[in-house]
């Protein structure tokens, strides 16, 4: 019995897999590569395209405005080298920009990368192309990557690596909506995360629109922890 129940959830997912592939991902042919894949400048514009000043409030040795998780308010601290051996150091704690999210119409386009394109296809690995008319739904769906961009690392300030939090030490790609078949699913989303229905709905959708503005303040609400301050929500 209990061969037989892996089994027919082992073909539901297969099922729900095959449902999600022939969605189509549509991409206007311009007849120009680069038209359709802009470059952000990112790499020219450090200087200018990220906010520095965000990353205060700052605390120093104890003293200073105290942050969400901010660190303690003794003034020193230590940690261990590569070879196990105490450094003592003092405590700083402040905003680092760690991540970049790119939200891109094109598939496989990473304006990070200088307007690259990951996937030689404009389309979907495992999707089809269609020269008919995109519905509604189909003109306003997008791709997001999630790129891990620990820049005080990479340009060596105020971080020391061995003492950092962060596992990564330089731009890495974490995650790409055209390899997840439940980004363009809902129904495959919903099988696989049934929790999702307590949070995708209006009044979920009112909560987030609270948050966003509470965040906007300056004022973070961690009970909100389904809504990524003013990028909407987990759920969709």
């Amino acid at each position: 019995m209990k061969k037989l129940k892996k089994l027919l959830l082992e073909i539901l997912i297969a099922v729900m897999l095959s449902l999600s592939l022939p969605a189509m991902t549509m991409a206007a042919d311009t007849g120009v590569p680069g038209a359709m894949c802009q470059s952000a400048g990112v790499w020219q514009g450090l200087i200018k395209n990220i906010c520095w000043s965000c990353i205060f409030p700052m605390r120093i040795m104890g003293i200073g405005a105290a942050p969400e998780g901010a660190a303690p308010s003794r003034p020193g601290c230590y940690c261990t080298d590569q070879n196990g051996i105490p450094e003592i150091g003092w405590q700083l704690s402040f905003f680092q920009p760690v991540k970049i999210v790119e939200v891109v119409k094109s598939p496989w386009c990473s304006p990070f990368l200088e307007g690259t394109m990951l996937q030689k296809s404009q389309f979907d690995i495992g999707k089809s192309n269609t020269n008919q008319p995109m519905t509604a739904t189909e003109a306003g769906f997008y791709d997001v990557h999630l790129w891990e961009f620990p820049i005080m690392t990479m340009l060596k300030l105020l971080v020391i690596g061995e003492c950092t939090a962060e596992p990564y030490v330089d731009a890495s790609l974490t995650y790409i909506s055209e390899v997840d078949p439940m980004w363009e699913s809902d129904l495959l989303t919903l099988v696989l995360n049934p929790e999702a229905v307590v949070f995708a709905n209006p009044i979920a959708s009112m909560v987030c629109a609270a948050d966003c503005v509470a965040v906007t303040a300056g004022k973070d609400n961690l009970a909100a922890y389904f809504v990524p301050g003013v990028m909407g929500t987990f759920t969709r």
